[in-house]
């Protein structure tokens, strides 16, 4: 299994409440992605203080599978709604071999 995660921030005239709602619904457009097998949004709590205001994991079975397809129409959708409430200039996007220990 292949993980892509990125971490990501919101737009400043997005509040936390409409960035999460928004992610729900993007979550939506990348599940029409053949590709991909599970799609986990982590949001720090308020307390977190953390300089990000999500983490997203998206779990594919093959990597370059889900490149090509986000490089096709059904990836553009997802980009374009990603970029009405993300800073998209700042995602940090890291992709990692997944071992689990137990």
């Amino acid at each position: 299994m292949h993980k892509v995660m990125y971490l990501v921030r919101r737009q400043d005239n997005v509040s936390p409440e409409e960035f999460r709602q928004n992610y729900r619904d993007h979550a939506k457009l990348v599940q029409q992605l053949p590709s991909v097998e599970h799609y986990h949004m982590n949001f720090p709590t308020a307390e977190a203080e953390a300089p990000y205001d999500a983490i997203v994991e998206v779990w594919v079975r093959d990597a370059g599978a889900f490149e090509q397809e986000m490089s096709g129409s059904a990836g553009q959708a997802v980009l374009d709604h990603g970029s009405t409430f993300v800073r998209m200039g700042e995602v940090v996007s890291i992709s990692v071999d997944v071992e689990e220990a137990w």
